[in-house]
């Protein structure tokens, strides 16, 4: 997991946006998927609610790849400005604590933002299923 100033005609960097409270192993799964995700140019942002349980222990490992943010309260809107104030990229991306991304994901959304700038489109949002 990084992330990389492109130069013009590099490839687009993504920040991964994670909100989660108390689902570490759902976390852990999440993160291990990020981990083969076959565009390499992204940051990981976890940003962690008032967690009860291991979340803290999963995310330890991490340290030196993801950065984590908190949130005070168990507020999902509270929780995604404080990780889109943080993020890096040019892309932002959000996912659920408890999803498990396909392992072109990142490529499949990067390649959609790539194609709309050649086509002279523009485009904010896309998402998926």
């Amino acid at each position: 997991m990084s992330i990389a100033n492109p130069l013009p005609g590099q490839p687009l960097p993504v920040s991964i946006i994670v909100n989660t409270v108390d689902r570490a192993a759902a976390l852990a799964t999440l993160l291990a998927a990020l981990e083969h995700q076959s565009y390499p140019h992204f940051e990981v942002i976890v940003v962690v609610g008032p967690t009860h349980d291991e979340t803290l222990a999963v995310l330890a490992p991490y340290a030196e790849r993801l950065r984590v943010l908190h949130c005070p309260r168990a507020n999902l809107s509270e929780s995604r400005n404080i990780g889109l104030w943080a993020a890096r990229g040019d892309i932002v991306a959000f996912i659920d604590d408890d999803a498990v991304p396909s392992y072109h994901w990142l490529a499949q959304i990067v390649d959609t933002f790539a194609a709309a700038e050649a086509g002279g489109h523009d485009i904010a949002v896309v998402g998926g299923s």
